[in-house]
Formats: C-alpha cells, sequence, structure tokens
C-alpha cells in the first residue's frame, strides 16, 4: 500500500486515473482509491454495523425480562391476601 499526497484535491481523480492507467495489463496492477473511499470500503467489510449493534442493543435489553417476571409472578402469588383485602 502507497500513499500518495497531493497538494490540489480537484486533481485527485485525474491522478487515480494516471495511476491505474500507467500499471494496466501489468503483473502488478494497482486499484487507486480516495482515502475517504479506502475508509468506507473497511468499514463495508466488517458487515452491518447498525444491524450489528442493534441486535446486540436488543437481546441485551430483552433478555433479562423473562427472568424478572418470574419473581414478580411469585411475589403478587404471596401477595394476593394483602392485595385482596
Amino acid at each position: 500500500m502507497y500513499t500518495v499526497r497531493i497538494a490540489n484535491p480537484d486533481e485527485a481523480v485525474r491522478l487515480v486515473k494516471a495511476i491505474d492507467e500507467q500499471f494496466a495489463n501489468s503483473p502488478a496492477e494497482t486499484k487507486t482509491d480516495t482515502e475517504k473511499a479506502f475508509a468506507a470500503s473497511f468499514v463495508k467489510q466488517m458487515g452491518n454495523i447498525q444491524l450489528l449493534i442493534m441486535s446486540v442493543g436488543s437481546v441485551v435489553f430483552f433478555h433479562p425480562a423473562p427472568g424478572d417476571r418470574q419473581p414478580m409472578a411469585i411475589a403478587v402469588r404471596e401477595r394476593t391476601r394483602e392485595l385482596a383485602c
């Protein structure tokens, strides 16, 4: 991986094409991207981050619910006489 710094960001598209054309059909072809595009492709490799976070959050939020229902039900059953008075 090589990094090329340029003075004028408007020249990035032209420079990317020039680098890729120079190494076209060679044993070491290149795929040149801007840093922003590289970062976006790196994040995409991890998959759908938002879905992953929402899934884990949902499991953490709803997992204790079945465990909390049983003690509450027992407490209500034990106090039915108090509640009926």
